[in-house]
This record gives C-alpha cells, sequence and structure tokens, in this order.
C-alpha cells in the first residue's frame, strides 16, 4: 500500500546498511492501437531520455560515519548511481578528512560551506556488497557479497572482514552451510552489528532446515554426495518440495524463520541462536547490550502470516538473550507492537517504541524505557497522543550521543523533516529541536560526542552531507556540494515551493516555476501511498524529470496522513475513497486559486498504491477536472483485494468493518456479509470506471504481494470496456515498489513520456 511513499521510515543500517536490489527480466505492454509515444515526435522522446540521464547521473546517498582524533574527522561516505550499460545501481565510497580547526563560525553563520573547509578528499572507490556494517570505533567492517557457483549457476554468500589496512578474514557461507542467506531487508531493522569490542560479528539469517525431497528421483546423485561427504545424516523430507510455507509477504517472501548467529573472529565459531524450540518467535532488529548479551525485536509467528513491509501493527516484543542463547527475558509486554529497541552506549538502559496492535498499518508511537542492570516494569518516556510533537518513525540505528542520556531522532515539523534530541531524565523526557531548516534532514547516519554526520536534500537541492553540532547552537558544516537539480529550466531562484493546508495539519508542497504567464504550466498532482505515510520536500530522479519537462507538482498531504501536530489517522478508518479524495481534489483547488500560471485544463495525476487508489477516485469523481493519470500497482477493487493481499487487516480496517482484538482467529479473506460487501465496494475507485475520461497509464509489478497485479488489470479493463478514456498497461517482473534499476528507468520515462502526450500543449 506504501510504494508512493517518499519518506522511509526505517533506518536499517549500521553504518552504511543494505545495498543491491534485484533485476527484472522485461516486461510486457497492453495498449491501445498507439502507445505512449505514439503522438511524440523524436525530439520530444530524445529530450526526455536526455534529461532521465543527466539526472540519474546525480548520485543519491546510501550511507555514511566517521571517526575522529585530536586534528581531523575521517569521513566516509556511500553513494549510489546507475550505470546504464549494467542496468543496475553501482556503489562507491569517498573519503573526507577536515581540520577540525577549520571548524570556525562568525557570529551570523550557520554553515560553513565545503570551500570554506580545510579537508582533502579522495576519488570515489567502487565498492561491490549487499551489506556494509561498520563496527562502533570504525576500524572494522564486515562486507556481505555474493558469488556465482559455477557448478550450479546458484549465487551463494561471502562474509568479508575488512581492517583499516587490509581484508583480514573471509567466510564462504555456502561452504559452511550453517544458514542460509544473511538478511539484508531494511524491514528488519539492523540485521547485522559489531560488539563493542570489533571481535563478534552477530547477524540475522534464514534458518537451515530438512532438505525436502520428490517422492520419486534418482539415487544416484544421493550415493555420490553420502560418498563424497562426511558420514553425518542430513534430515530429508520426501514428498515436502511443494508444501506451503508462511512468510511475511511483500518483499520478504523468502524469509520463513530467522536465527541469530554470532560469529567469533578469535575462534572462527559460528553459534546459532534461536528463541523458541517450535518455530514461534521470529528475532529481528538486533544489537548488543554487552559483549555477551544481545537485545532485539521478536515477533510472533501464528498460523497466518500478515505482511509486514510498512506495517507496524504486528505483535512484537522486545527481548534480550545471552550469545549462548541461555536466559531469554522478553521487556516489553505482551500483546502489544514493540520495535525499534536502541541500548544506551553504556549498555545499563534501553528504549524503544511502542503502539497498540490496532487497526492502522501505521499511526503514532510511544517511548518506552527500561534499565538493564536492573530489569523492572518499562517506563513511559514519551507519550506520542499528549505530546506537541508525535513520533511517527522508527530511531535511527545510531541515535545515542555517546556518554549521555539524549537521544536524536527524526519528527515532522510543519511539513519538513527536522531533528530533536530527546534528553532522558528523572522526570520523564524533554524533546528539544536540534534543527528544523530548509532542505529537510533526510537521516541521521552516524553520532559522535559532539558532532553527528546527517544527510539532506530537497525536489530542488541534489543530496549532500552535514555534520551538525548536536549542543549549543547547532552549528553546521557542509561535507559534499549540491547541485541546482533542474538544471536545465533557469537557476534555484526561478522555482518557489508553497505550503498548502486541507483537513490535515501537516502541509501539502508544491514546486513550480515563479513569474510564468497565467494559465500556462501544466500539474501533475501526487497524492502519496499509505494511507498512513507522509511525503515531504526531499529529491526524487522522478520529480526533477517532472520539473525539467515544464510541469508543475503538488505533492498532497490529506487526512490521515503521517506527521500531524495529533495523531489523525483514525480519522480516515472507513472513510477512504470519501474523505481522503474530498481533501486532495480541495487542496488542488487551493492551488489553482492561488497559482495563476496554473492551468486548471491540463491537471495530471501520479500515484502509487493509495496514492494510485487515490488517483483513480479523483479521475473517476471528477471525470472532467483531471486530463490525464498514471497508476502504480493501485488498489482498485477491495472486496479482490482482500481474498489475495497480504494485508487483509488493512482492507477491513479502511473500510470501516470492525474486527476484534484476536485478529487472526477471524480474518476471514471475504465480506462476511452483504453490508460489508457494500463497503468494500463503495470505497474502492471500480465503482467510477465508468466515468473516467482521463487517458490512464498503468504499470504494474507481476510480483506485487501487497496489492496483486490483478487489481490495476481489472480497472485496464473496465477502461476498456467503457472505452471513454485511452488507456496502456505495462507489465513488469517487479514487487510493488516497482524500484528495481531498469523497471524504475522506464516506470520514469514512461510516466514522462505519458504526461508529455496529454498535458502538454
Amino acid at each position: 500500500m506504501y510504494g508512493a511513499s517518499i519518506v522511509k521510515t526505517g533506518n536499517s543500517h549500521a553504518a552504511f546498511g543494505n545495498l543491491g536490489p534485484t533485476k527484472p527480466k522485461k516486461l510486457v505492454s497492453m495498449a491501445d492501437s498507439s502507445s505512449s509515444t505514439s503522438s511524440l515526435d523524436q525530439d520530444a522522446i530524445d529530450s526526455v531520455v536526455v534529461d532521465w540521464v543527466n539526472i540519474t547521473r546525480t548520485p543519491t546517498i546510501s550511507g555514511g560515519y566517521f571517526t575522529e582524533d585530536n586534528n581531523f574527522f575521517n569521513i566516509s561516505t556511500l553513494w549510489s548511481v546507475m550505470d546504464f550499460a549494467k542496468k543496475d545501481n553501482v556503489l562507491f565510497q569517498r573519503q573526507f578528512s577536515v581540520l577540525k580547526n577549520s571548524l570556525n563560525w562568525s557570529d551570523q553563520q550557520d554553515v560553513l560551506t565545503a570551500d570554506q573547509l580545510v579537508m582533502s578528499s579522495n576519488e570515489p572507490v567502487p565498492i561491490t556488497g549487499k551489506k556494509i556494517c561498520i563496527s562502533q570505533c570504525g576500524t572494522r567492517k564486515a562486507i556481505l557479497v555474493e558469488k556465482s557457483d559455477k557448478t550450479t549457476s546458484q549465487k551463494t554468500q561471502v562474509l568479508e572482514i575488512w581492517g583499516e589496512q587490509t581484508l583480514l578474514k573471509s567466510y564462504d557461507l555456502g561452504e559452511l552451510d550453517k544458514h542460509k542467506n544473511i538478511y539484508t531487508s531494511g524491514a528488519f531493522g539492523s540485521t547485522m552489528a559489531w560488539d563493542k569490542s570489533a571481535q563478534n560479528l552477530a547477524y540475522l539469517a534464514e534458518k537451515k532446515v530438512a532438505k525436502a525431497k520428490p517422492f520419486f528421483s534418482s539415487n544416484v546423485k544421493v550415493t555420490i554426495e553420502e560418498k563424497e561427504g562426511d558420514n553425518e545424516k542430513k534430515p530429508v523430507l520426501k514428498g515436502e518440495e511443494y508444501a506451503f510455507r508462511q512468510t511475511w509477504g511483500e518483499q520478504l517472501e523468502d524469509m520463513y524463520f530467522s536465527v541469530i548467529v554470532v560469529l567469533n573472529l578469535e575462534s572462527d565459531k559460528f553459534e546459532l541462536i534461536e528463541l523458541s524450540d517450535d518455530d514461534t518467535k521470529f528475532p529481528t532488529d538486533i544489537q548488543w547490550a554487552s559483549n555477551t548479551t544481545i537485545v532485539g525485536t521478536s515477533y510472533d509467528i501464528s498460523e497466518w502470516r500478515l505482511g509486514l513491509y510498512a506495517c507496524n501493527n504486528r505483535r512484537s516484543r522486545i527481548f534480550r538473550v545471552d550469545v549462548d542463547g541461555q536466559n531469554l527475558q522478553f521487556l516489553s509486554a505482551d500483546g502489544r507492537a514493540a520495535f525499534s529497541p536502541r541500548v544506551r552506549p553504556d549498555g545499563e538502559y534501553v528504549i524503544w517504541q511502542e503502539r497498540a496492535v490496532d487497526q492502522p498499518h501505521n499511526r503514532s508511537r510511544d517511548i518506552m524505557g527500561m534499565s538493564l542492570k536492573d530489569p523492572k516494569s518499562p517506563e513511559v518516556i514519551y507519550r506520542s497522543s499528549t505530546a506537541d510533537v508525535p513520533i511517527y518513525f522508527d530511531f535511527p540505528r545510531n541515535c545515542w550521543i555517546p556518554n549521555s542520556s539524549s537521544v536524536l531522532l527524526k519528527a515532522i515539523k510543519d511539513g519538513e523533516m527536522a531533528l530533536f534530541a530527546l534528553l532522558l531524565t528523572k522526570d520523564g523526557a524533554d524533546l528539544q529541536t536540534i534543527d528544523d531548516k530548509t532542505p529537510g534532514i533526510r537521516d541521521l547516519l552516524w553520532v559522535g560526542k559532539d558532532y553527528s554526520l546527517i544527510s539532506r536534500s530537497s525536489t530542488l537541492k541534489t543530496p549532500f552531507f552535514e555534520l551538525i553540532r548536536h549542543s549549543g547552537d547547532h552549528k553546521r558544516a557542509q561535507i559534499t556540494s549540491s547541485t541546482f537539480s533542474v538544471g536545465n529550466c533557469g537557476r534555484f531562484e526561478d522555482f518557489e515551493v508553497r505550503k498548502f493546508y486541507g483537513k490535515a495539519t501537516v502541509p501539502s508542497i508544491y514546486i513550480g516555476q515563479k513569474n510564468s504567464k497565467p494559465n500556462t504550466v501544466p500539474l501533475i498532482v501526487m497524492p502519496h501511498g499509505g494511507p498512513h505515510s507522509v511525503t515531504v520536500d526531499a529529491f526524487v530522479d522522478e520529480l526533477s524529470l517532472f520539473l525539467r519537462q515544464g510541469f508543475a507538482l503538488l505533492k498532497l498531504n490529506y487526512i490521515g496522513s503521517l506527521g500531524s501536530k495529533t495523531d489523525e489517522t483514525d480519522m480516515l478508518l472507513g472513510k477512504i475513497g470519501q474523505l481522503d479524495v474530498e481533501d486532495c481534489h480541495g487542496i488542488v483547488q487551493q492551488a489553482l486559486k492561488s497559482i495563476p500560471s496554473l492551468d486548471s485544463e491540463r491537471i495530471g495525476l501520479f500515484g502509487g498504491s493509495h496514492g494510485g487508489f487515490l488517483s483513480a477516485h479523483l479521475s473517476g469523481q471528477y471525470p472532467d477536472f483531471y486530463k490525464a493519470a498514471v497508476l502504480l500497482n493501485p488498489v482498485c477493487d477491495l472486496n479482490v483485494m482482500i481474498g489475495t493481499s497480504d494485508i487483509v487487516d488493512w482492507c477491513l480496517a479502511e473500510s470501516g468493518i470492525s474486527f476484534p482484538d484476536d485478529t487472526l482467529k477471524t480474518f476471514i479473506p471475504a465480506a462476511k456479509n452483504f453490508d460489508d460487501f457494500q463497503k468494500l465496494y463503495k470505497s474502492s475507485p471500480i465503482v467510477y470506471a465508468s466515468e473516467v475520461k482521463a487517458a490512464t497509464l498503468l504499470l504494474l509489478g507481476t510480483e506485487d504481494l501487497r496489492v496483486p497485479m490483478s487489481q490495476g488489470m481489472s480497472f485496464y479493463r473496465a477502461l476498456k470496456a467503457y472505452n471513454k478514456a485511452t488507456s496502456e498497461v505495462r507489465v513488469y517482473p517487479d514487487c510493488h515498489s516497482l524500484m528495481s534499476p531498469s523497471v524504475a528507468n522506464d516506470v520514469a520515462l514512461q510516466s514522462a513520456l505519458w504526461f508529455k502526450r496529454f498535458l502538454k500543449k
């Protein structure tokens, strides 16, 4: 439901995090007799392609960390950029050394730019790896790489351990055969962590289970394997190779049972830790509390697992366990959703976030805390329901300021991502603003004693790194430069960013050129997915492409979005397709009244998941208003989706169908009565398909478990049957987000060409 959301609500890296998406193989197009480019001349098509190539040369930030001594900050940064020859993203590293004495501000200065610092840097260095984990001291790296088995053509994982000067050790995990693949998904938080000594590495991996064999197979290979291998008999399950096994759904379909693995570098021993003997606990998001104790989040495994990606309303508890698997203790209460544990650097205190296991897939969370030295009942440190700034996002992986009782975290402030410090006291906690400047914070990457490394960007400013001082006046030093993202359309000063407020207290964001002639600028309206998500002013490749092609953008935050001054998620439950649609259209009308340059006859829609749901609704409920729409994996028919999606509870909750607390025993993947059928039907955009006049492009993923491809196909076929609108569908071998590199390229280009065809004069 959340593919169009701009903000990432998790931070899974210990420094650099998860790398490398999958590669799709092909796409299929089903279209009218004319495709999305049919009425465009070659020069128009070429201009879009050239713009896209130039935009994707801008690297995006993947991670960073620093070490320091008395004289220097030594900063390592990781970037990702598109390689069109490989049709994949490639990663590279850049190192910077900043002389501390050059961090001198005048009274009027807030920011030191890169050219004002005494600084040295190296050239970009390409790196390979699915995941990189940096030790707390910054002197060791664990890098997970893949290699192809020449015999089987299958990929296996290799774990490399690097010191400051060279490769220290390398482990072929396929040959060792202790477990299956190491997890790299950000949905599981921190999947790899060093202890303080940097002698022990803990990570999460798929548990190795008995191998399934068919009833009938040649015994020749089995006999050879037995003769060549050791005498240990491996358990085999005959006739079970097609047995259904539960996973966590969208983007987590290969993950059945997790196990904690502890690697000791001195002995080269691998210790496996399971939280239960009956596979009812699924450990995630691990970190060290001491050199002998691990803390993490454990999800309950039931007979029916609901999708976990972008859904934090799943039963989970905070645990701690010794590295020998003994003394398992659950710290948080049962029956709640507890996640994002972060241990204070001294190992004596832990905080986490917690919410009820109720209907919205995302909502504000309370911050809980407990002493690890003398564990008692957890205490509520910060209650979002009564706070001026609710917490909607997981803690950054590194969030504790060393040798202090302060935690750094991100929260929305007037539509911008801001940085806050939560100071823990005996009487509770005090939240203080550290930085709410523009461009907004994107990620908190590393925390030192006096400074933190952050990244920033905006729609008009490409991503860059800064050092920010924690205390006092929170001065900043910009480590890398930023460029104007719409370079061929004038200057930064020629564009404006405005905020519009609908029913939600979090604003919608308009970006467009200033001083254009009246009624000359086409507008692309962009509702986010979710619906309980948020869009902020951040750099996104596709948005830069649309701006370069002469479109203005309106990024909608509607009622039910996150980031509001009070948690407004419940206000939308049972009212999707009505309240959110009215709110979106009202914000669009506000923008048209306030900005004379916008052409009310050339309004387009661009949205994915629930954003696609809203775009389909808007084009059907206001058929003469919107002229073109691009829908990415849209929700179209809830009566069908409830039986095919990995999140049945979403369909019920958002449609206003009540269900009891013990949901898994009562979730029926179909309407239980005619009233429920009516609620699901009336909420669905398919109801208005007969009214749609907007030229509609549907972009669908065959591997989507969240909003299956059949949703978009049914809408496409309805449009063809009613024969009122030009329509086209493109099918990609990708999941819900459509973000695999070659797919993302085609999605961006097809979308821009569609709007250019139907919205440009």
